[in-house]
C-alpha cells in the first residue's frame, strides 16, 4: 500500500478499503489528538499515518493494532482513513515496539529517495542543526554538508530549541 511505482508518490491503493496491522510507533495525540502511526516492521515501505476521523481511539506506543480503513492521498502523504468507531482494534498490548532505522539526512533530499521512508520511524545519527530557522518553527539538521540538510517540521509537541551547531 506505501510502495509507489518509481517516480510516483501516489498509493496505488489511492481511495481502495484495506485492513492492515502495525505495531504503533506514534500514538494518538502527539502530533494531534486524531492521528497516529503504525508500522509492521522495521525499514522503508513500512510505515502508514492512521487518520482516525471518529476521534475514538486510544493507544500506546508498542500496541499491535488492525485497521479496517481507506487509503487516502493528503497533501502528498498517504494515509489510512478510519471512517467507523471501532475501525482500529488493538491485538496486543505493549509488544515489541519497532525500533528507529538509522537514515542519512541526504537521502531526504528528493522524494525519489525519500518516499520510501514517508511514516516510517527514523533517526538521523551524528547529525548537526545545521540552520535553526526555516521559518513556522522548522530547522534543519545534516550529516556533514549544507547539501544534505533535513527539514524538521515542527508537527510534533517537543521542548527542544534548536541552536546551530547543536
Amino acid at each position: 500500500m506505501q510502495q509507489v511505482p518509481v517516480g510516483g508518490d501516489a498509493s496505488p491503493l489511492d481511495t481502495l478499503a484495506v485492513n492492515v496491522g502495525g505495531y504503533v510507533t506514534v500514538e494518538p495525540g502527539v502530533f494531534n489528538a486524531n492521528s497516529f502511526y503504525i508500522q509492521e516492521e522495521q525499514g522503508g515501505w513500512h510505515g502508514i499515518l492512521v487518520y482516525d476521523r471518529t476521534g475514538t481511539v486510544s493507544f500506546e506506543r508498542g500496541d499491535y493494532v488492525v485497521c479496517c480503513g481507506e487509503v487516502d492521498e493528503y497533501f502528498g502523504q498517504t494515509q489510512i482513513a478510519l471512517h467507523f468507531p471501532g475501525a482500529a482494534q488493538q491485538t496486543t498490548k505493549r509488544g515489541d515496539a519497532v525500533a528507529a532505522i538509522s537514515i542519512d539526512t541526504g537521502i531526504l533530499q528528493s522524494y525519489l529517495s525519500a518516499e520510501e521512508y514517508e511514516s516510517v520511524l527514523v533517526h538521523a545519527e551524528d547529525a548537526t542543526v545545521y540552520d535553526e530557522d526555516l521559518g513556522f518553527g522548522e530547522w534543519a539538521i545534516s550529516n556533514g554538508t549544507p547539501s544534505d540538510t533535513c527539514r524538521v517540521d515542527d508537527y510534533a509537541d517537543y521542548d527542544y530549541v534548536p541552536d546551530n551547531g547543536d
